[in-house]
């Protein structure tokens, strides 16, 4: 009898291959790949064709986030902190193993305004050899995913609320295990070229840079082309912050912030000027506050022109912020530091 290895394919079955089988190499010369463009489902910050990480703790919001998402697809209105007034309508599939479609989804759905006729919900999938309908699998079931976006008209976003829920048989802290899972949503992505949003928790693991923070494998992160995490602003308990931790494909490294009311998710204005490493690095929300106290004393006091970098040190340091600090801020701002007479100034660049 031939010994045989098992490999994913992921549409429910194992592709059995023989151990004296040889493989061969599939090969494309890049002067025949035609370069183009990333394409955005929301511009900078949530890329079709490819699979974008949310992470945060619970209670934050981010199923009013994915919500809000495919609120704005289903009647083409614009994004947060863009206009785009010639987007065309475009459909979701949620699959949410948290909130119910009928006491919770769809209600707060009608909050937002959606056009529910182009929001689906994926409840299980239905094997010829079973007699009930079965849990979705992402072992197992990519392909039955494939098959629904293929019913839908102008697909745009794939939400998988938490991911793990749906992994099957697969080990959440395995890196390999992981990747083959990611591997295959990349591929359906490609193919329908949608936005796969994958929620997760974060960890317990308290400090450090913001990638390590999502839970279970390092690859969740890794894998992943785009990765934000949805945190408490360090000021103010009712604002939750959208950051980047992870930006493959284009320069976006700014942040919103958004609070939920009424049912619905109300942006803020402007930029959110914290990062995800501010608010993990250094492992305190008093820290953070500090950044954002020392940015706003650094923009009042270099309003009217260059001021000597001594002086803003020493107002910091009587406000409670170190000069580490400042001079974070100092960077995040693009302060230009002078020498005038042996007195280094710091003023605002152009």
């Amino acid at each position: 009898m031939t010994d045989t290895t098992t490999t994913y394919i992921g549409d429910g079955a194992h592709e059995r291959h023989p151990t004296s089988a040889i493989s061969r190499p599939i090969v494309r010369t890049l002067a025949d790949v035609p370069a183009r463009e990333v394409q955005w489902m929301w511009p900078g910050r949530f890329p079709l064709g490819k699979v974008t990480l949310i992470a945060g703790d619970p209670g934050l919001g981010k199923s009013f986030l994915t919500l809000d998402m495919a609120s704005r697809l289903s009647r083409g209105a614009d994004w947060p902190d863009a206009a785009y007034p010639n987007r065309l309508p475009g459909s979701t599939l949620l699959i949410s193993a948290e909130d119910d479609p009928a006491d919770t989804i769809r209600p707060r759905l009608d909050a937002m305004g959606a056009d529910t006729s182009k929001i689906r919900v994926l409840d299980g999938v239905f094997w010829t050899n079973a007699k009930a309908a079965a849990p979705l699998r992402l072992d197992r079931d990519v392909s039955s995913i494939d098959k629904a976006l293929e019913t839908m008209e102008m697909p745009r976003l794939v939400v998988i609320d938490p991911i793990s829920a749906y992994l099957g048989s697969v080990d959440n802290n395995s890196n390999a295990d992981v990747r083959v899972v990611l591997a295959m949503l990349g591929a359906l992505a490609e193919k329908h070229r949608v936005a796969i949003v994958c929620v997760t928790h974060l960890n317990k693991g308290g400090t450090g840079k913001a990638v390590y923070r999502a839970m279970g494998s390092l690859a969740f992160v890794a894998a992943a082309r785009v990765a934000h995490i949805v945190t408490k602003h360090p000021g103010d308990e009712r604002l939750r912050l959208l950051l980047p931790v992870k930006m493959n494909i284009d320069a976006t490294r700014t942040g919103l912030g958004f609070r939920v009311e009424q049912g619905r998710v109300a942006w803020a204005e402007g930029q959110a000027a914290l990062t995800a490493d501010d608010l993990e690095s250094e492992g305190s929300q008093e820290t953070a506050t500090q950044l954002s106290d020392a940015m706003e004393l650094i923009a009042i006091r270099l309003k009217d022109g260059p001021v000597p970098a001594a002086e803003i040190n020493r107002e910091g340091e009587e406000m409670g912020i170190s000069s580490t600090t400042l001079g974070r801020a100092r960077k995040r701002m693009g302060v230009k530091t002078t020498r005038q007479n042996s007195v280094f100034m710091w003023s605002l660049g152009e």
